[in-house]
C-alpha cells in the first residue's frame, strides 16, 4: 500500500510540522498522528485492501490533528 498527500495536504503538514524554535523536528510527530492514524483506521474499517493507494487530503488530516490536540 502507498499513501500520497494533495498539494493542500502537503502544505498543511508542513505548516503543522514546523515549529520556529524547532524548526521541522515536530513534523515526525504530526505524521505519526495524522497520517498514520489516518491510514490504521481505513484498513481497520475496510476501507482500503493492501496494495491500493490512499491520497489524503487537507481537511482530512486536519480533522485528525484536531481531534487527538
Amino acid at each position: 500500500m502507498s499513501v500520497t498527500l494533495t498539494t493542500a495536504a502537503k502544505q498543511l503538514m508542513a505548516k503543522t510540522g514546523y515549529d520556529p524554535r524547532l524548526g521541522a523536528r515536530p513534523l515526525r510527530r504530526v505524521m505519526q498522528r495524522a497520517v498514520e492514524n489516518l491510514v490504521a483506521q481505513k484498513l481497520l474499517s475496510g476501507q482500503v485492501a493492501p496494495g491500493q493507494v490512499i491520497q489524503l487530503d487537507a481537511p482530512e488530516l486536519q480533522a485528525a490533528i484536531t481531534e487527538r490536540s
